[in-house]
């Protein structure tokens, strides 16, 4: 509870003191109304529910060939140009899901839903987002059907608040604070915290990256779910530089099941993977 208390009034403190920053830029600001997907804060590499399209085909360490899906994109509301500010108001919305090669029907494990909003801003090499989401988990028909694994109610609402640095043009670190004050079990009325770094322009060509993020959640005492990926960026490059939207990357994972009706079951797992930004 003292946990809680303490990130309401952290999120409290930071999304004040970026209202009243933003209020002073808006003067003599440029307005777009929907404008697209754009937004303030640099979409994350290593997550796999962030937007975009991801397509990978995973081992796990118990055994079995699955391909896991994901698709979500922001919807630009508000987007505010300043001199020395962008700020963006979006909706963000999303869909992942796993399936299961070697089984008799290519089994769908679940599916994960989710919507909600975010407010972001832009300014030098920094970049911070507030945003909330609301996820349900939906279990697969033919795992219900065999009795498999009970299915039960998974509804989580988090709040986000995250910063952004790039360090340069091919190296960004981020960072951000999870809370979930509403949710379904009770055991996922928790917070959290994550931690990444991305760094593109690598070898060959300047097309390499090398992504790692790491999540850390109260009610798993702290026990990282982590994600690193290497990779290239494929297809046409912006401005000359590395960084392409569509990307091939081999990845390794240890920690939860990436599924809310899986969310108390942990594996290690390996899989390659296409994905694409907007």
């Amino acid at each position: 509870m003292n946990g809680k208390r303490r990130f309401d009034g952290c999120l409290r403190v930071v999304f004040y003191g970026g209202l009243m920053a933003s209020v002073l830029e808006v003067a003599g600001a440029e307005w777009t109304w929907f404008g697209g997907t754009q937004r303030a804060m640099p979409v994350s590499l290593a997550d796999f529910k962030d937007v975009g399209v991801r397509s990978q085909w995973t081992l796990t360490d118990e055994g079995e060939h699955t391909w896991d899906f994901g698709l979500g994109t922001d919807v630009s509301v508000c987007q505010v140009a300043s001199p020395t500010v962008w700020q963006s108001l979006t909706g963000r919305f999303g869909v992942s899901s796993r399936f299961q090669f070697d089984s008799a029907s290519f089994d769908l494990w679940a599916a994960d839903f989710r919507g909600g909003g975010a407010w972001g801003l832009r300014h030098g090499p920094m970049a911070y987002e507030l945003s909330f989401l609301h996820e349900s988990s939906h279990l697969g028909d033919e795992v219900q059907e065999r009795s498999e694994r009970p299915r039960f109610d998974y509804n989580v609402n988090t709040f986000r608040l995250s910063t952004s640095r790039s360090w340069n043009e091919h190296l960004r670190t981020y960072a951000g604070l999870d809370g979930q004050p509403w949710a379904v079990p009770d055991k996922l009325l928790s917070y959290g915290f994550l931690l990444g770094v991305e760094a593109t322009a690598l070898p060959p060509f300047r097309r390499g990256f090398v992504a790692v993020e790491s999540q850390f959640w109260e009610w798993r005492s702290f026990e990282p779910d982590a994600t690193a990926q290497i990779g290239l960026f494929i297809g046409s490059r912006d401005k000359g530089g590395a960084r392409a939207a569509a990307r091939a990357y081999l990845e390794f994972r240890s920690g939860r099941v990436r599924l809310g009706q899986f969310f108390s079951e942990t594996e290690r797992s390996i899989a390659i993977g296409l994905a694409t930004h907007w």
